[in-house]
């Protein structure tokens, strides 16, 4: 199945496929990514608050749910502009869910 989907994803997407392609692209993404999250993280322990992070999202209580919101806004534009020079005036979109206590 590999053999007959990536030449379709790659000529399907010409314009990007060399980034993606036998690169470090996504390498450095995820490096990215793990950037924010430490981030979010340090923010958490700065106020002495707990928080989990699980793969790419978090969990907290509902009572820091600003707290998130606002570290990981703000390691979100400070990562990309420590690695890209970049000034990102607005934020990326991030969406909540809250979990229903257990019974």
């Amino acid at each position: 199945i590999r053999d007959r989907l990536v030449p379709e994803i790659l000529d399907k997407h010409q314009t990007i496929a060399a980034k993606f392609l036998n690169s470090n692209f996504g390498k450095y993404l995820m490096f990215l990514e793990s950037e924010i999250c430490i981030g979010v993280l340090q923010a958490f322990c700065r106020e002495g608050r707990l928080v989990l992070p699980v793969h790419d999202s978090f969990l907290c209580t509902q009572t820091d749910a600003d707290l998130l919101m606002n570290s990981m806004v703000s390691s979100w534009k400070e990562t990309l502009a420590k690695h890209s020079g970049l000034n990102y005036p607005y934020p990326p979109e991030i969406t909540t869910k809250s979990a229903s206590p257990s019974p």
